[in-house]
């Protein structure tokens, strides 16, 4: 199940997943209502009404906006057939252990806004794909890129055979000012997990590990925030150079 006005729209939208069944509830408004249905009905998406009460039970949230959709999962793509169809001189985003879906679908609405060209997830150690990402993607996540790898630190040696730079993103001081980062494409950003950051093996095959210094009393960043203004370091350097 997936929920929410955007996303719902998104996956109609752009038919990744298989959809068995839109729910929906009248009171919306038509407005946003008849948009949706209209494209139920143009891809031949069963759709029935719903109260409130059984929209949330069906999405396992208050946050569904009148809109469920039975679907199945998200397909991935593998680091190959991510290569192989990539655009010239990428950005890629990989995500080490970061398992708030929260974080996830932020981290994606950033990175597609900013212009980075997919996201590089472990295939267990994240937190999954689910209705919560896609909905603080804002529907993002329904169209984007995700390649998923069973070793993401073989995937980073493999992007570096690419010719692809490595930079990854830390708490520590010791690293380099992320104002002072400097990398051209093609590149991955490397992000770690909320509390433990990169793991060792990760962090070894970094060609850069930078940090975003605190200017006020705050001690740490969202990911998802460090993400945004890494990548917006990250495209700027591109964006000049062209």
């Amino acid at each position: 199940m997936i929920y929410g006005i955007h996303p719902v729209i998104a996956a109609l939208r752009t038919r990744r997943r298989s959809i068995q069944q839109l729910y929906y509830k009248t009171s919306v408004g038509s407005d946003a209502l008849n948009p949706v249905l209209e494209l139920a009905r143009e891809i031949g998406v069963p759709a029935s009404t719903k109260s409130g009460e059984d929209l949330q039970r069906l999405a396992g949230s208050r946050q569904h906006q009148g809109f469920v959709l039975e679907c199945g999962e998200l397909p991935k793509l593998s680091l190959g057939e991510w290569i192989a169809t990539a655009p010239p001189h990428p950005t890629l985003v990989a995500l080490d252990q970061v398992e708030d879906p929260q974080n996830v679908g932020g981290i994606v609405r950033s990175a597609a806004f900013l212009g980075a060209a997919g996201l590089l997830l472990h295939r267990a150690h994240r937190a999954p794909l689910s209705a919560a990402a896609s909905k603080a993607s804002a529907g993002v996540l329904e169209s984007y890129p995700v390649i998923e790898v069973g070793n993401l630190a073989q995937a980073l040696t493999k992007l570096k055979k690419q010719g692809f730079w490595v930079v990854g993103a830390a708490m520590d001081e010791a690293a380099k000012d992320y104002r002072q980062l400097d990398l051209p494409a093609p590149r991955v950003l490397v992000l770690g997990s909320e509390g433990k950051g990169l793991r060792r093996l990760t962090r070894e095959r970094c060609d850069e590990i930078v940090f975003v210094p605190a200017v006020g009393n705050v001690e740490s960043l969202n990911v998802n925030v460090a993400a945004a203004l890494l990548l917006s370091k990250l495209m700027d350097q591109g964006l000049r150079a062209m």
